[in-house]
């Protein structure tokens, strides 16, 4: 991933964005589903629609 790109794309947030490194990555990974375990590179904790749109338009 271009680290430009994602250091845009967490500043046009007002949620939050997390990475694998940061604190609280291995918490905001957990799903309902126990029997599922993925490792995204990055978590978009969204706040609103706006970040929402930003979250998807960024993973395409």
């Amino acid at each position: 991933m271009n680290n430009d790109a994602i250091v845009k794309f967490a500043q046009s947030l007002r949620g939050s964005l997390i990475g694998r490194d940061d604190p609280g990555y291995d918490e905001a990974r957990k799903l309902y589903n126990g029997m599922i375990d993925k490792r995204p590179a990055l978590i978009a904790r969204c706040v609103d629609v706006a970040d929402v749109v930003s979250a998807v338009n960024f993973g395409r």
